[in-house]
């Protein structure tokens, strides 16, 4: 059986709703419910009572939760312990990546701070959301860069300021808000919205924006794979909203990029743990501070 199902499991026991669980899990409501159906067909049981309005668990399911807490803890502990042994051994940092590095200039940074430190290793991770801070609390990465809706949090990290983006939408050139100095959120939920991986910050982040301002969007059904949101725009498929600092790296002919008239920023954060970081990670901390 999957870890990683035994982890959505315990997501669905405790949020008793796959639509909840879903986005928090970053993955869509049909790939849950079929994890979740491969698990009691494997198992030979079901695991959650379902009706049109909740989900809760049976005995079984009930029984399962203990040792799938322990089992997916067990695991993290040893990827957390191996991946000590291994940096060890091997010397450097292991950071996670984020979105936007490379469009705002920071590939660029972290390449020069290799060179000035006569070829240190960091080995940049994809890593999202949801795995990032059990990847920083179990040692596995020893900094990560986040973009998250705020420059400061209150949980158990630090946090430094690596670059400022914001939300912008992108229009076909010949449509009528594209020629408008900027957009307000009201006047998109009227167009047909390109939709956002759900596994991108940037979907969550749409969402509550939108739901703050109090309308809401249309969201077309899942687009072409392979084509990115400035193409679709440009074909008139329809608008989008995307971090400024991709959509200008992602420009095409056809396609305009108009600013919100209420600024929504996003700020690239990278984090560690205070007691845990070694002297070449409060090195690069203090390069990517310095990188503004």
């Amino acid at each position: 059986m999957e870890l990683e199902h035994l982890n959505e499991f315990l997501v669905l026991a405790e949020r008793k709703s796959y639509a909840q669980s879903a986005e928090e899990l970053f993955i869509s409501q049909s790939a849950l419910s079929k994890h979740i159906a491969a698990m009691e067909t494997k198992l030979g049981v079901r695991l959650f009572h379902r009706d049109s309005r909740s989900v809760q668990l049976t005995k079984y399911g009930e029984l399962l939760v203990p040792y799938a807490r322990n089992a997916t803890a067990e695991w993290s502990a040893f990827r957390g312990a191996l991946d000590e042994a291994l940096r060890a051994d091997q010397g450097g940092l292991r950071v996670g990546a984020a979105e936007g590095l490379r469009e705002l200039g920071l590939t660029r940074r972290i390449a020069g701070f290799i060179a000035e430190n006569h070829g240190l290793s960091i080995e940049l991770m994809p890593v999202d959301d949801r795995s990032r801070r059990d990847a920083l609390l179990t040692g596995r990465l020893d900094l990560a860069f986040a973009l998250e809706s705020a420059p400061t949090a209150a949980d158990e990290f630090a946090r430094a300021g690596a670059a400022v983006d914001r939300i912008v939408a992108v229009l076909p050139e010949r449509h009528p808000l594209a020629c408008r100095g900027s957009v307000s959120l009201a006047e998109l939920a009227e167009e047909p919205l390109l939709p956002i991986q759900p596994e991108r910050f940037l979907s969550r982040f749409v969402r509550n924006i939108f739901r703050r301002a109090g309308v809401v969007p249309r969201f077309l059904p899942p687009q072409s794979s392979g084509i990115g949101a400035p193409e679709l725009a440009a074909g008139g498929v329809g608008a989008a909203l995307e971090l400024e600092s991709i959509a200008a790296e992602t420009r095409c002919p056809g396609a305009v990029v108009v600013p919100l008239s209420v600024p929504e920023r996003v700020w690239l954060n990278l984090l560690w743990l205070p007691d845990r970081l070694p002297p070449t990670g409060k090195a690069f901390v203090a390069c990517i501070r310095g990188a503004k």
